[in-house]
Formats: structure tokens, sequence, C-alpha cells
């Protein structure tokens, strides 16, 4: 094509692939262009030189390479795009979140566009902002903070709902340091604005700080099989820094089922503090999981960054959730709350499963069945409500004998079935590790440590059977609790009784 041995300006990789070819000088292995916060100049007109093209503010010719063509072809120039790739703390515009957000959507032919080693069919962020010590050697962004380390994104209105699968993944920051550095700051987005919308299912978000949003961190509509993992929601990157979102911390209503939120790795756990409203929300879904977190504390689980309401709100026909679980790893901490730990309300929101989980210092009750106070055990336990209103045990005994912390007590409830009875010990019986009142009813405890599970079944039909757990702990000064579940619905924390 060419006559003779010249060498040409090609600008290439316009807002880059994640790799460049590394002979065809430096422009091309700089992801993002050279100035990754600046909008790439516009094509050339035939007569422009860079000086005109860059004269702009905030416009900048992003790759620059040089080729030399003689005599014959020239291969491997990258002229590529990546949809995926998150190169700036923009608002808007080439290589920033919402860009990010809308190719995600707009994107049809995902089978054809997978990313390599990538599940086809869903779009996986790949968030590249350069930092000081940039490996490309790419400015630092504007928003970019040493210390703490963090990224921070301010959008300046609503994000682009999540409708298409999408992986936003805050882990893939080349610097990431094992917790979150990538900020969704709302505080320019505006009143009731949600922080992350997920309307089209099958969504991961990971490795985020959603905070000081005018509504909502996340919020799950339409479609379920979400994953929320690794988020630090209503707290700063350090997650010890209270900067609540003006709602609930994650919101799932009606239409999103199938969820988890956190997990058994530790990676997976999520901090939910300090918001507005409750840490978590579950309206009229089902089979949810919340397993791993910390609802209401720190990054340590134990210093008070308290939701203003419940730690956990399931209601109006939220079923078959399950919050904490037998596997290691499972337990949620929730605590300092300003109200209950876990509020259950609704008549049709039942089956619902609470295990395991260390739950104390919460303003309210523990588990607070119909959120209106103690749920009064009656005989047989016939009444309706949420989880059934369940009966709790009645602990008789709790003494050391020198070997064993011996918890002797009985449940009367449903003639026909078997059920589970979970003990914990506590510090005090209610209030807070000083023992001050709180505003709950200070004879019925919460669960902070759990101790031990054992089965009991009705063997003579009159509803109520006996039960004994040994805990080889010495306990003595402590307070022990216990609940009960039968078919997916537990009870509310049985009063205490001291050892």
């Amino acid at each position: 094509f060419f006559k003779q041995k010249t060498a040409y300006e090609i600008l290439t990789c316009d807002w880059s692939s994640d790799v460049c070819s590394s002979d065809l000088g430096t422009g091309a292995n700089k992801v993002g262009g050279e100035q990754p916060i600046d909008v790439d100049a516009p094509a050339n007109g035939g007569a422009d030189t860079l000086a005109t093209l860059q004269a702009p503010a905030g416009q900048f010719t992003q790759s620059i390479v040089t080729v030399t063509a003689s005599g014959g072809d020239v291969s491997g120039v990258d002229f590529g795009f990546n949809f995926d790739t998150i190169v700036n703390t923009n608002n808007a515009g080439q290589g920033s979140l919402r860009q990010f957000l809308l190719n995600a959507n707009l994107l049809t032919d995902n089978a054809a566009l997978a990313q390599t080693g990538r599940t086809a069919g869903v779009e996986n962020s790949i968030f590249m902002i350069p930092g000081a010590g940039d490996a490309l050697g790419r400015p630092v962004d504007p928003r970019y903070s040493g210390a703490p380390l963090a990224y921070t994104i301010q959008p300046g209105s609503w994000l682009p709902f999540l409708s298409d699968p999408v992986v936003l993944d805050g882990t893939t920051q080349p610097d990431f340091p094992g917790t979150p550095i990538i900020q969704l700051d709302g505080s320019a987005a505006g009143a009731g604005v949600d922080g992350l919308t997920l309307d089209g299912g099958s969504n991961t978000v990971r490795g985020l700080v959603l905070n000081r949003w005018g509504n909502n961190g996340i919020r799950m509509v339409t479609a379920g099989n979400n994953v929320i993992e690794g988020n630090y929601i209503g707290t700063d990157v350090t997650g010890s820094v209270a900067l609540g979102n003006s709602a609930t911390g994650v919101v799932i209503v009606p239409g999103s089922n199938n969820n988890r939120i956190g997990g058994t790795a530790a990676g997976a756990r999520n901090i939910i503090s300090a918001n507005g409203v409750d840490g978590v929300r579950i309206t009229g879904t089902a089979n949810n999981l919340i397993q791993g977190n910390y609802i209401g504390t720190d990054v340590t689980g134990t210093a008070n960054l308290g939701n203003v309401g419940e730690g956990i709100q399931l209601d109006s026909g939220a079923s078959n959730n399950t919050v904490g679980g037998t596997a290691g790893g499972a337990t949620n901490i929730i605590a300092f709350n300003g109200s209950d730990g876990i509020g259950v309300s609704g008549a049709a929101t039942n089956a619902n499963t609470i295990q395991r989980n260390a739950i104390f210092n919460n303003n309210g009750l523990g588990i607070d069945l119909a959120t209106d106070g103690v749920s009064a055990n009656d005989v047989n336990d016939p009444d309706a409500g949420p989880n059934n209103t369940q009966n709790f045990p009645v602990i008789t005994s709790a003494v050391w004998d020198g070997v064993n912390t011996v918890v002797q007590g009985t449940l009367n409830s449903t003639i026909a079935g078997t059920f589970q009875i979970e003990v914990f010990s506590n510090a005090v019986c209610n209030g807070d590790q000083t023992g001050a009142p709180t505003g709950a009813p200070n004879d019925y405890g919460e669960g902070e440590t759990y101790r031990d599970t054992v089965s009991v079944s009705d063997g003579d039909s009159d509803g109520t059977e006996p039960f004994t757990v040994n805990i080889p702990v010495d306990l003595t000064g402590q307070f022990i609790t216990a609940t009960a579940t039968a078919t997916n619905d537990t009870s509310e924390f049985s009063r205490c009784a001291a050892v």
C-alpha cells in the first residue's frame, strides 16, 4: 500500500483493549489512553494536527503509536474497543462506570462478544483507574486518594439500571488490597436516588463501597439470582466511619427471588451499617440467603455503626428466606441497630429460618415476630402470624456443674413435629454490654454467642417436650437464651436464664 518506507502516527486502542500489542509503541499499552480522565479527540477531518485536536479543555488524543510500513502490510495494529474497561472516575463519558453500564445493557450479541475466560452472556467490568505509581505510566486520576486508598466515583444522577446480566467487580482494580476501594458516593445524585438498581437478574455486585445515596444503597427488583458480596454499604472505604445511605442498605422487592447477600467465605462478607432505615429489607420475596455479613457494626464486627431501624426486616409475605445457617462462616453479626436485630412482620411472612447468628446490643428484641414486642407463647401453638408465631423455649435452669454448663428447659408447641432448639450465651440479658437498658423488655434476651443445637419431638402428644443441653464451658455470670425452629419457622428468643 505504501510506496516508500514512512513512519505514520496512528491513533489506536480507542478506550483500549485490556491488552494491546507491545511492539507498536508505548501508546498502545496505555489502557484508557494517555489521559483516561479526558474524552478522546474526534476523528481527524484531514487537516487537523495534534495541537488542534487537543486544544479543547478536557479533550486529548488518547493513544498515539508509531507504525513503520515498508514494502507490505503491517499486522498487529490493535484498533480494538473494550466495552467493559472502567478507566476513570468521571460521572459520564468514555471509560466511565456509567458508560460501562450503558454498554452492558445495550449489547445484544453477548455470546459473540464473550470475554476470554468469562461466562458468555455476562458483561464483566474491568476497573483500571490510574493511581499513584500506575504501571502503565498514566497520570493519576483526580479522585484518587492514597490514604485511605480509594477511587471515588460521584454520579450526578441515577446510574443506569442493570437490566442485562453484569458482574460489577471492584476487585479487578489492579491495586485492590483485599478490601473495597472503588467508592460510589451518591451525595451529588439527588434525593430519592438508589445507588445500584438490579432489575435484569443474575447480576453480581462485588468489592464496592456504596455510601451517601439519597435512598437505598442497592435495590433488587423484577428478577433474581443476584449476588451481593464483599461490599461496604453505608460506611467509608475503611469500614469504620459512618457514611450511611438515607434509606436502607440493601432492599429486595417482590419479583426478585433467590438472591444471596454475603456468603460463607470471608471475602464475601458485606458490611451493611449506618444506614438511615434498615440494614437489609426483604419484602414479599422468597428463597433469599443472608450469610456471613456484619450488619450494624464496623469492619471488625465489634464497634457500633448501627442502622437506624432494623438490622434485617422480613415483611409482606417474605418466605423461605434464610438468615445465617449451619455451614462454617454463615453466621451474621447483627448488632447495635436502633430497633430489632431481625424483624419479621406480615401474616404471610412464613418459613424464614434464622440460625446460628450473633445478635446482640440491638435496641429492640433480637428477633421480633410481628415487630410488636414479645409474642407470648400459647398452649400447643395454634396461632398464625409471621413465622406462624412459633412458640419460644422456656429455660428452667442453667447451672455450671464443674464440667458443663447444663441448660434445661421445655418447649410447648404443636403436637406433631420436630423442632430444632438453638442455645446461646449472652454477656447481658439485654441492653448494651455495660448492662444499660435499651428499651426492650429486659428479661428477654438476644443471641450473642451460639453454643449448641438439640432436636426434640413430641413423643406423648401433649405438645410439651423437655430438653437438656450440655455446654462444656463455664458460663457462670452469663445469660442463656434459646430459639425454636419448626418447618423453617424460627421463634423469638426465650426469656433469659442466669448461670
